[in-house]
């Protein structure tokens, strides 16, 4: 895979020594089994074929938003047509094969969140179960924005502090092993300047 094109942290994949408990983190399927979303398309809202969707792998993985205010997390909630339905995360999506990294994130945040952002840097690297990559880029959103999201994507979003966000009942698995390393300082991340988007 090609070096994004953007500024990109020196340390990847758990951003840490071999020997640190952060090491870069491989899900096994004991770690995070994997189930097949069950969709009951008769308790949903009538939409069209082309509307429901679950959106395939991708090659080239995925890239996940960190946007940190200093004490919080922009979260969002995913909508009921797409995979891991009503799960709270972390905005993001896949990597298109003609795209680095760091235009995905860009390309992903306006068709989710409507807004305009700058990658910074990536900051962790998580394999899931199924072997998908996801890159994990903190990404900090233009100011003067207002948070417009995709309702076929998302149903909505949050600031979380990382006590509220792991308390979550359906929080998506790889935001755990991210806020582990974080917390134990093996993740650097930048305060935004900006102010928190309407």
């Amino acid at each position: 895979m090609a070096v994004p094109a953007g500024p990109e942290s020196d340390k990847t994949c758990g951003a840490v020594s071999p020997d640190s408990s952060c090491a870069p983190f491989i899900a096994t399927s004991r770690q995070m089994p994997f189930r097949k979303p069950r969709f009951d398309r008769h308790s949903m809202p009538k939409k069209s074929s082309s509307s429901f969707h679950v959106k395939r792998d991708y090659p080239k993985g995925a890239v996940v938003a960190v946007i940190f205010d200093g004490s919080r997390f922009l979260t969002i909630k995913r909508s009921r047509y797409v995979k891991a339905p009503s799960a709270i995360g972390f905005a993001g999506g896949g990597v298109e094969p003609d795209e680095e990294q760091d235009q995905a994130i860009v390309r992903e945040m306006k068709e989710e969140l409507g807004v305009d952002v700058v990658p910074i840097k990536r900051v962790w690297k998580f394999l899931t179960a199924r072997g998908v990559e996801l890159n994990f880029w903190q990404v900090k959103i233009v100011p003067g924005q207002t948070i417009r999201i995709e309702p076929d994507e998302i149903e909505m979003w949050a600031w979380h502090t990382p006590e509220s966000l792991r308390q979550q009942h359906n929080l998506i698995s790889s935001a755990i092993p991210f806020l582990d390393c974080w917390e134990a300082g093996e993740i650097s991340l930048e305060s935004s300047d900006a102010s928190s988007p309407n």
